[in-house]
């Protein structure tokens, strides 16, 4: 009998935290290129904050925006990084999409980062999803016309063209580097076809890119590619960005073979364990190399940059507690059911010993 940790459930969870571990750190990467510490930003699907920490390490002085419909996260977010220390984060609870008003919206209790405004095909199964009612808006009513955006992330389980719809006047008007996630597990329940995003991404001017090829300085996806990409590649996150031509005299500038960070390598204390100390320990890295990088950029405001971190990073690490606590308790319930396997598998055999016995003449 296969114990849990082995099962194809629990293998598949391990392959999609990792690809999008790996997809957490490659958009680490660009914003280091693509943004300056005055750089505004949009995060589309905040969750918890776990990229819009980053985005306030890179930026500081910059203007952003964070869009969560779940109330119990955007409470989170509200208490995470509360506004008298990050005073130009603005949340907002709602769902970006292209019509303002209320819908119905998808929380799949059992995993939040599921939730969206379709019921999708699932990674695991037996998901718990309960339906309830959000404020929709779009993006352009929101971001003041006279704020520049340079770069947004959305993360919105398929309403990926919804938001871009909603904002194609922000979008067209600044050309931002938009780092979307875009698969065919949720996609396919909202109806555009994926060359709707390609066509529209590309009226505004913006080219898409796997964020690797980008950050190594290669080709852009043609129509056809990007459409091939998306049924065949096995990825789910590209980046919108405009030609390398323009990026050369800015601070978007992709250089050719440069490495993107891993995750510092920890003991093995076990496979499910590993995996979450050596996502835990990248997020801490990165918290330590962007406090460093801030207090080289602006060495003439030292003494306040260094108090507003300090706040900054107690926030950050109390998140990042929070999220370990969580896979804990997910690998508690897994050390639960590999015991009750155990002790079944040891009472099956007990039964098939004891009926292997032959009996004294």
């Amino acid at each position: 009998m296969q114990s849990t940790a082995s099962t194809p459930e629990v293998r598949d969870r391990a392959y999609y935290d990792a690809m999008n571990d790996d997809y957490d750190r490659q958009t680490v990467a660009v914003m280091q290129r693509c943004m300056t510490p005055d750089s505004n930003a949009v995060d589309v699907g905040c969750h918890i904050g776990s990229i819009l920490m980053p985005i306030l390490q890179t930026a500081p002085r910059g203007t952003h925006y964070g869009f969560e419909p779940l109330p119990d996260l955007y409470q989170g977010l509200i208490k995470t990084f509360p506004k008298q220390t990050f005073p130009k984060v603005n949340f907002y609870d709602l769902a970006l999409s292209d019509t303002q008003g209320e819908t119905s919206f998808c929380h799949v209790t059992s995993n939040p980062a599921y939730s969206g405004l379709r019921r999708r095909r699932y990674d695991r199964p037996n998901e718990t999803v309960v339906e309830i009612t959000v404020k929709t808006d779009l993006l352009d009513h929101i971001v003041p016309a006279n704020v520049p955006i340079h770069f947004i992330k959305i993360d919105v389980e398929g309403g990926e063209f919804l938001v871009l719809n909603g904002g194609i006047k922000t979008i067209s008007k600044n050309r931002p580097v938009i780092v979307f996630e875009h698969g065919e597990a949720g996609f396919a329940y909202y109806g555009p076809t994926t060359l709707k995003i390609f066509d529209l991404l590309s009226d505004c001017g913006l080219q898409i890119s796997f964020m690797k090829t980008w950050l190594n300085g290669g080709q852009p996806f043609t129509r056809e590619e990007f459409l091939d990409a998306y049924h065949n590649s096995g990825h789910w996150y590209y980046m919108a960005h405009r030609p390398h031509a323009e990026m050369r005299n800015g601070p978007i500038l992709p250089g050719k073979g440069e490495q993107i960070p891993k995750a510092p390598k920890m003991a093995k204390v076990g496979r499910s364990v590993n995996r979450v100390l050596n996502v835990f320990g990248a997020r801490v890295m990165r918290l330590s190399s962007y406090h460093s990088l801030q207090r080289r950029a602006c060495s003439q405001e030292h003494s306040e940059r260094h108090e507003q971190q300090v706040r900054f990073d107690n926030a950050g690490l109390q998140q990042l507690v929070a999220e370990l606590q969580q896979q804990i308790k997910q690998l508690e319930k897994f050390r639960e059911e590999n015991a009750a396997l155990s002790d079944m598998v040891r009472r099956l055999q007990e039964k098939v010993n004891s009926s292997l016995l032959v009996p004294k003449e």
